[in-house]
């Protein structure tokens, strides 16, 4: 199957929109935990990473040559750590799956939430999947003003998450960047006045609209009312966008 799912963020992503616990989600974090925890100067992607794993546990990786390891160099006990988190995903997919191939393994996991999230209920390619969630952190204000600040949203009617609030829409198929970001602006349009309020009272709120998409397109873009919007409420702009 052509997946598309060939990075550690698109991955983690995908299981952190999949709400129900199974033995092949346990898969995927034992795997995204391995991804981790290797030291890399820049995050490897997914064919990288078995790749670097198999160059320094050995080929076929199994048990019992994830579950140590002897090589020299710097960070060997994060090395360490990543086989450790091998070697528990192997054991755990003989246990459940019957498997001990590495790559059948990662390929059966990758198929599983590509079926999942990144087709059609008919099993047909999507244009696009993606969703976007505002939130606003009051992680840099000091514990007096956290403390106002849930009070004042709690009187707009707005319930904190300790210094978190947050505004998310629906996973959304075949939808383009333009039309998830324009769902979420409207869905704060009525907060708006009382967002841009508590941002005079406490300058150093930060607020960002984020977007998840994966797509077939191109190219991303905001229009310049989009833009505007957000440059009014003092909001940032976050965008993780993956090829389909």
């Amino acid at each position: 199957m052509n997946h598309n799912i060939s990075t550690y963020r698109s991955l983690l992503l995908l299981i952190d929109l999949d709400k129900t616990d199974h033995e092949l989600k346990v898969i995927g974090e034992l795997f995204l935990s391995a991804m981790l925890d290797w030291p890399s100067d820049e995050r490897l992607s997914i064919p990288e990473s078995i790749a670097v794993f198999k160059l320094n546990f050995g080929d076929p990786l199994t048990v019992e040559n994830t579950a140590h390891y002897h090589g020299p160099g710097p960070y060997s006990s994060w090395k360490g750590e990543a086989g450790i988190a091998l070697s528990q995903l192997m054991a755990h997919a003989l246990k459940h799956f019957g498997l001990t191939d590495f790559d059948a393994i990662i390929e059966l996991l990758l198929n599983h939430y590509a079926q999942q999230f990144l087709l059609s209920s008919t099993q047909k390619p999507l244009q696009s999947q993606g969703y976007t969630y505002f939130q606003v952190y009051a992680g840099a204000l000091s514990e007096v003003d956290q403390a106002n600040w849930q009070n004042t949203m709690a009187s707009y009617g707005l319930d904190t998450q300790y210094n978190t609030w947050s505004i998310e829409t629906p996973l959304s198929m075949n939808l383009g960047q333009y039309q998830l970001v324009k769902n979420c602006i409207n869905r704060l349009a009525p907060l708006k006045a009382q967002l841009m309020a508590a941002k005079v009272a406490f300058p150093d709120l930060e607020y960002n609209l984020k977007l998840v998409l994966w797509t077939k397109e191109e190219d991303f873009r905001l229009d310049q009312a989009q833009i505007q919007w957000l440059s009014e409420l003092g909001a940032g702009l976050d965008a993780e966008v993956f090829p389909l």
